[in-house]
């Protein structure tokens, strides 16, 4: 991570901070001063100080994502009063985000004047803004505005792969060092009805040692992953609905909290503790827009689509095992600040720096932070753990405590173990000790200075004064050695006894399975019922109200008093509630993107009767819109359900127009709830369908590279012959209509541009050395040719520049070299030779901008490199670790991500972030999906189309938005192998050519493209021009001629212009549905002279 600038300024001082080891009112004390009181400060008179390596960016770039910090703080010191831990978490929640949105209102309305990209967050009241220097400036001008700083990335603790030491009686050593498992004998305690929260990687939720301690884990072989799981970059699937770990890092923590899979894999500190978590980095690294939405989703988390946040279920602790340098950085402050002020513990690593001084990472080396540092299985520091003071002050301790974190096994994201060795490991050990000591001592839970003096009290003090501090509190090991053990014993722990009890239904006496208890009094606490109906718990003692409640049954309520060493019992006999209730559930049904002519579904809706008296369903509605009802167990109408009886009816959806569709279900009962509404909702979309293929003619074979002009009139195929050829398609009528045959040794045309204009081609050789050839597409000449230099050979991929005053050729050496050729002169002017290992440039992409080159390996494991085309120099190079062979590629109109096919079987495609140049994601696809060798995206960015190697060939059509293979079309018999891929300006059809001899060019309509045809004719002696055309949906069209609308009319497939004037005159028309851009191919029409 590159940390902010030196003496950049800050928005607090650092305080000064003593030994935590004399007791709590100096933790409070400090607590309070670092800024839970809100913050008043006059408007200042000068510009907002912006952070200097953002003007570098905006001088190279033009344009850059930067951080822009609110002046206003809210006042959270009212939190630490309240002795309700929902009422406490919810008046954080207002407190910050009323704030928000009252100082950062006028901003957001500055910057959706400006079509600004902007995204506020309300937990360190601040908005990322992506823009250029002039709304910069007029940013930093704001009275509101403190301090604006550039987009920055933080690195997991990047931990080490190690050998496994010895486990002690299954438990691991790291386990027993800290005295986890006499916790759990001498005090019963291993964490229970505490939730840890993770910031990291992301988790492998259904892995053996951690399943059962998933807070969504139903119990019945179902899940909940809302509110649970958070992946604000989209990394694990858009929306991101199940948690994934692309990476081992975060489920390496996780298991070191609570890991322990019942058997010989007891690896976790606090195995009876429940976790939930948020994927704060992408995979190596974690970018300030994923750490501070994981931060605000641990304050008050939210359904997988970020709606409905709640933060009376947040968790009690958060592991953070990511950071950064040691700076004074205070961009994550806040968001610390906000999670103390709502009884949350924050607990951080302290970093892999090296041996060196003053070396403690941010955030950790905040004041608010926990953090620790990390030691082996023989008690010897790592070598590598950071070693304070903080960089907030020389009399900041850091870390706060030391805990094993070399060659620690745990879980891995394989479902298997592994060892790992970094202070990464080590904070999780603290998180899992927090979580017994507010288990045993509930008094201590959401009192995080009190928590931090028990930790520093109990810790075993070891002597190193290198970096300065005393024997009991230093800058190399802080307090001392952690110990769960001395922590647990020096705690307030309560006297206790226990609660249990029967829940069984009035009447019957049977028992009710899967009813929730909830307990409230001196600590509030949830128990399910098991199939006998049973529960019990361990409380503190004292006296309780509990609650039983379920399913078609009315809650009941009663006092009871816990004492010391006793067992109290609180049965229930649960009644159903008077009169007639229906339960319908779910109230929603989303069936998903399903293709055209397909159903889904069905899916299921359950009627449940909840009440005393039978209900009668008499009515349900149909919905309509390519929804239908079918089937179900509940049959025709009218329906009596008694108490808990049910029935079900199912739903599908058959699409038949390209859009969303949404539909609602009435069911009319007798029941007092009646009547009630069922939502459906689904996406349609259309999938590739092959329509024709033009074989070309001998040997014309091989279409190794595309074009299209950008009138989508013809395309351009070059073929992998000696010498090689370029053959014209008509793509009006899909007819071959010339070819050009290239000069000796202008062999195998493996890569193609096409200026922005449509007059030129240009063609690379798979020849040693490259050549280019120039073609001149009006006359359908070749005019000239640049044979290049010694190494620059086999030239696999291209790619021009927006203006059309450059193009790059990739070769297909070792290393790479991108060769830079002047299209105006047809020269070559420069070339790039890249990193060893970047070799075989197979695939290209160039943003919009003209700014930088992107190009894919045909290696094992692929690479992308960076190419900065103004420097003309290699910006980077990023390494897959589970994907190789790119040999296709697109780039998204706005240039915000590429996405490169591989080469594999079956083939992937991975999404490349290319603001944050880090791989996002990947797809695998089909079994008989693979070697992905051409691509094409549609104009509007919306979908990409990758076409196959395989024979037949395939054609996969990917929607970007949700980055999801959403159907596929298979080609015929000897359309084999697609190695070309060109797509006409309208997005409606994709032609594809082949590996065969000769060659054959596909048709595939992958859009529902409006289809022009024209023909010009005189009526005594009067021009006209009769348009034809199909693919239109809209109720009327446009028609336009020459640019300029002419006429709105019925969509009914023709029209006749009347036009004036004499002469040879040409019109171009274009058919577009009425008011938007969905518009037809252009047609141009001419008439001869005078009649």
């Amino acid at each position: 991570m590159n940390g902010l600038a030196t003496g950049f300024p800050t928005l607090v001082s650092a305080p000064r901070r003593r030994r935590l080891r004399l007791g709590t009112a100096l933790v409070t004390a400090m607590l309070l001063v670092l800024g839970l009181a809100e913050t008043v400060v006059a408007a200042p008179t000068r510009p907002a100080p912006v952070e200097p390596a953002l003007y570098s960016t905006l001088a190279t770039d033009g344009t850059a994502d930067f951080w822009v910090y609110l002046r206003d703080r809210a006042d959270l010191s009212g939190a630490a009063r309240m002795p309700d831990r929902a009422a406490q978490g919810r008046f954080v929640y207002e407190k910050l985000t009323g704030t928000a949105r009252a100082s950062q209102a006028g901003l957001v309305a500055m910057l959706k004047a400006a079509g600004a990209s902007h995204q506020p967050y309300w937990i360190a009241n601040t908005v990322r803004v992506t823009g250029d220097a002039a709304l910069l400036k007029r940013i930093a001008a704001r009275p509101e505005v403190t301090q604006i700083t550039a987009d920055h990335r933080y690195q997991i603790a990047t931990p080490e792969a190690a050998g496994e030491e010895p486990q002690i009686a299954a438990v691991e050593w790291n386990i027993s060092r800290v005295n986890a498992p006499q916790v759990w004998q001498q005090f019963a305690v291993t964490g229970e009805d505490i939730v840890i929260g993770s910031i990291d990687t992301g988790v492998r939720y259904d892995h053996p040692a951690l399943v059962k301690q998933y807070r969504g884990n139903l119990g019945n072989g179902t899940f909940d992953h809302n509110y649970n799981w958070w992946d604000p970059s989209n990394v694990c699937g858009a929306p991101s609905l199940v948690p994934c770990d692309n990476n081992n890092h975060g489920t390496h923590t996780v298991g070191t909290m609570v890991g322990n899979d019942g058997g010989a894999n007891q690896i976790g500190v606090a195995p009876g503790a429940k976790w939930m978590a948020a994927k704060g980095c992408e995979s190596n690294s974690c970018t300030d827009s994923a750490l501070l939405s994981s931060g605000q989703f641990m304050l008050a988390p939210t359904d997988l689509r970020g709606k409905n946040p709640n933060p009376a279920l947040r968790p009690h602790i958060i592991n953070n095992s990511w950071g950064g340098s040691a700076t004074t950085s205070p961009w994550y402050q806040p968001t610390v600040q906000a999670w103390v002020a709502a009884g949350i513990f924050p607990q951080f690593s302290s970093g892999n720096p090296g041996s060196a001084c003053a070396q403690a990472g941010n955030p950790g080396n905040l004041p608010e932070a926990y953090s620790a540092g990390a030691f082996d299985v023989n008690g010897a520091l790592y070598v590598n753990s950071g070693r304070g003071p903080s960089a907030w002050g020389a009399d900041l301790v850091k870390p706060n405590i030391a805990a094993p974190g070399v060659a620690v096994r745990s879980s891995l994201a394989t479902g298997g173990y592994g060892a790992l060795t970094g202070t990464s490991m080590a904070s999780p050990h603290v998180a899992g000790v927090v979580a017994l000591l507010w288990s045993a001592a509930p008094s201590l839970e959401r009192d995080i200075a009190a928590t931090r003096a028990v930790l520093d009290g109990s810790a075993v003090d070891t002597a190193d004064l290198t970096c300065g501090g005393t024997s009991g509190n230093n800058n190399v090991w802080g307090q001392g050695k952690l110990d769960a053990l001395a922590a647990v014993t020096q705690a307030p722990r309560p006297a206790k006894g226990q609660l249990t009890g029967t829940v069984l239904a009035a009447g019957t006496n049977t028992p009710v399975a899967g009813a929730t208890i909830t307990i409230a009094g001196s600590v509030n606490r949830t128990r399910t019922t098991g199939p006998d109906g049973r529960y019990a718990i361990t409380l503190p003692v004292g006296s309780y109200t509990v609650t039983a409640s379920a399913f078609g049954y009315e809650s009941a309520s009663g006092p009871a008093t816990v004492v010391e060493g006793g067992t109290v019992a609180r049965d229930f006999a649960l009644v159903p509630p008077g009169g007639r209730h229906l339960s319908v559930t779910p109230g929603s049904l989303d069936f998903g993107v399903t293709k055209i002519g397909d159903t889904a579904g069905p899916l299921t809706v359950t009627l449940t009767g909840t009440g005393a008296e039978p209900a009668t369903v008499s009515a349900i509605t149909e919905p309509g819109g390519g929804f239908a009802r079918l089937g179900g167990t509940c049959g025709a109408l009218p329906v009596t359900l008694s108490h808990l009886q049910s029935c079900t009816v199912a739903y599908t959806f058959t699409p038949t127009v390209e859009e969303p569709a949404t539909a609602s279900v009435t069911v009319t009962s007798d029941a007092a709830d009646s009547p009630q509404v069922i939502t459906l909702e689904g996406v349609a979309i259309r999938v590739p369908l092959r329509v024709d293929a033009a074989a070309l003619a001998a040997g014309e074979n091989v279409l190794f590279s595309g074009l299209v002009d950008p009138a989508g009139r013809y395309a351009y195929f070059g073929t992998q012959t000696s010498p090689g050829r370029v053959v014209k398609v008509d793509l009006s009528t899909f007819r071959r209509v010339g070819a050009i045959t290239l000069a000796d040794g202008e062999n195998y045309l493996n890569s193609a541009v096409i200026d922005p204009a449509g007059r030129y081609a240009y063609f690379g050789t798979g020849t040693s050395p490259g050549r280019i050839v120039k073609i001149d597409l009006a006359t359908f000449q070749r005019v000239g040719t640049i044979t290049l230099g010694n190494g620059e050979s086999y030239l696999r991929s291209a790619v021009i520049d927006p203006t059309g005053r450059y193009a790059y050729f990739g070769t297909g050496t070792a290393p790479g070299r991108v060769v830079k050729i002047d299209l105006t002169t047809f020269q070559r002017v420069n070339a790039a030779t890249l990193s060893s290992g970047v070799d075989n440039l197979r695939s290209a992409v160039i943003d919009p901008a003209g700014r930088y080159a992107y190009f894919g390996t045909g290696t094992s494991p692929g690479l992308v490199a960076k190419l900065d085309l103004t420097a003309f120099a290699e910006a980077g190079v990023i390494a897959m670790v589970s994907e190789s062979l790119f040999y296709s590629a697109v780039i998204d109109p706005a240039g915000r991500y590429a996405y490169f096919g591989t080469g594999t079987s079956p083939g992937r495609i991975v999404k490349i972030d290319l603001v944050g140049f880090q791989r996002v994601e990947a797809i695998e696809l089909a079994t008989d999906e693979n070697s992905l060798l051409s691509a094409a995206i549609d104009p509007a960015g919306r979908f990409a189309y990758f076409g196959t190697g395989t024979a037949p060939g395939g054609v996969v059509k990917i929607e970007l938005a949700g980055f999801q293979r959403v159907g596929a079309a298979t080609l015929a018999d000897g359309e084999n192998s697609l190695l070309s891929a060109v797509i006409d300006p309208q997005g409606g059809f994709v032609y594809l050519g082949t590996l065969s001899s000769p060659g054959r060019v596909v048709k595939v309509k992958v859009d529902t493209a409006i289809q022009l045809r024209a023909a010009a004719q005189r009526v005594r002696g009067n021009p006209f021009v009769n348009l034809t055309w199909d693919g239109a949906t809209s109720t009327n069209v446009d028609v336009f001629r020459d640019g300029t609308l002419v006429a709105t009319v019925p969509n009914n497939g023709t029209y006749a212009d009347a036009v004036n004037g004499s002469g040879a005159v040409t019109y171009t028309y274009r058919v577009c549905h009425a008011g938007t851009l969905k518009c037809s191919n252009k047609v141009t029409v001419r008439f001869g002279g005078q009649q």
